[in-house]
Order: C-alpha cells, then sequence, then structure tokens
C-alpha cells in the first residue's frame, strides 16, 4: 500500500476514496458506525474512517480530510508496514 505524502491533498483524497467502505461493510449505515466508533483497530477500520471524514469534506468543501490523514498517518503506515 502506498500512501500519499502528508501534503497533497488530492492524493490524499483520491487514496480515501479507493477504499470503500460502504462495499466493505455492506451498507451506509454500517460502515459509518465503523467510522464514528474511531477504533482504529485495524486497517479496515482506519481506512473507513478516512473514507468518510474525505466524503464530508467534499460535500462541505474543506479540506478536513488533510487534518484528519496527517493523524491516521502513523497508523496507516504502520499498517503498511505490516504488509510488507
Amino acid at each position: 500500500m502506498e500512501l500519499p505524502a502528508a501534503d497533497d491533498q488530492e492524493a490524499i483524497f483520491r487514496f480515501a476514496m479507493s477504499f470503500n467502505a460502504y462495499e466493505v461493510y455492506g451498507s451506509f449505515e454500517a460502515a459509518a458506525g465503523f467510522a464514528r466508533a474511531a477504533k482504529r483497530s485495524t486497517l479496515e477500520e482506519t481506512r473507513a474512517e478516512l473514507f468518510f471524514k474525505a466524503r464530508a469534506a467534499r460535500h462541505s468543501g474543506s479540506d478536513a480530510h488533510v487534518a484528519a490523514y496527517r493523524e491516521l498517518l502513523p497508523l496507516l503506515q504502520s499498517y503498511a508496514n505490516r504488509l510488507g
């Protein structure tokens, strides 16, 4: 898993959207539950959280997904290292 640079807003958004939490968890409601819980105990939970924050940022016209990505980046790097 290649992670985008922490200052590349467009790449961060593309990365966030490359994980479709709706498909992974089977519904909007289920995916939203994992994202809101912010457990971050698995790569999927962490990606779901970023997915939802990026969608919310797009709808509000903000770049809040960049701050969320920066917060999640150490975890994402840890998961990426485990995957090899």
